[in-house]
Formats: C-alpha cells, sequence, structure tokens
C-alpha cells in the first residue's frame, strides 16, 4: 500500500508542473526587441540592437542640435524595459496634433486627404 501512495503521489506531482512562460524563446523574443538588444527571429535571422543612426537629411537639421550623449539618453529612456504599450505612450507624449491649416485642390481628388498634421519633439 506504501509503494501505491508513493506513486500517485508522485503522478499528481508531475501533473501539477508549472510552466514558466520566462522561458519560452517567443517570450524571451518579445522581451529582447522591447528592450532594444539584439535577438534572433524565428527564422534564424539575427537583429542587431537598437543603435543611433545616422541623422536625417531634412533641411531643418534638427538632430545636429543634439549631441551624441543626448541622442544616446534619448535611446535608453525609450528602451529601459518598459512594456510595448508604455513606450508607444512615451513616444506619442512627444507628438502634437493639429489641424491642418489650408486644404488645396489637386488634380484628381483622392480618398488620401489628410485631416491633420503631426510635430514632433524630442525635449
Amino acid at each position: 500500500m506504501g509503494q501505491i501512495a508513493l506513486m500517485t503521489r508522485l503522478l499528481l506531482e508531475a501533473a501539477e508542473k508549472k510552466r514558466n512562460e520566462k522561458d519560452w524563446k517567443v517570450n524571451q523574443r518579445k522581451l529582447a526587441r522591447q528592450e532594444g538588444r539584439e535577438y534572433m527571429t524565428r527564422k534564424g535571422v539575427m537583429v542587431p540592437r537598437k543603435t543611433v543612426g545616422p541623422a536625417c537629411t531634412c533641411k531643418r537639421k534638427c538632430m545636429d542640435l543634439l549631441s551624441d550623449q543626448d541622442k544616446v539618453e534619448i535611446m535608453s529612456r525609450l528602451y529601459t524595459g518598459k512594456p510595448k504599450n508604455e513606450q508607444d505612450t512615451f513616444l506619442q507624449g512627444l507628438m502634437e496634433a493639429r489641424s491642418i491649416k489650408r486644404h488645396r485642390k489637386r488634380i484628381a481628388e483622392s480618398a488620401n486627404c489628410r485631416s491633420s498634421s503631426f510635430d514632433y519633439f524630442i525635449m
């Protein structure tokens, strides 16, 4: 009788095994992507970590006003292990929507008319 009780107890312990979702590859990939670290895609392609890229070529030259240290600080504020929705909220706080001041007639009127423009602020 003691051996049967031992076997049933072992079976119950095996059935109650908890899943550890942190160790799943898909969740490790997702976390690495959110934190800006390098990760391997499901197809085996290595995605490099997020770095500060080259400055844009717009006429305003906004990125020339920031030092390299400021750029790194902005990247670190965005990629500090926050969940995706908090990152999106942070970015939305840096944008301001405003209505279009003047609509111009086009030759071929299309449904692509925007209802608002966006201003972006880094600091």
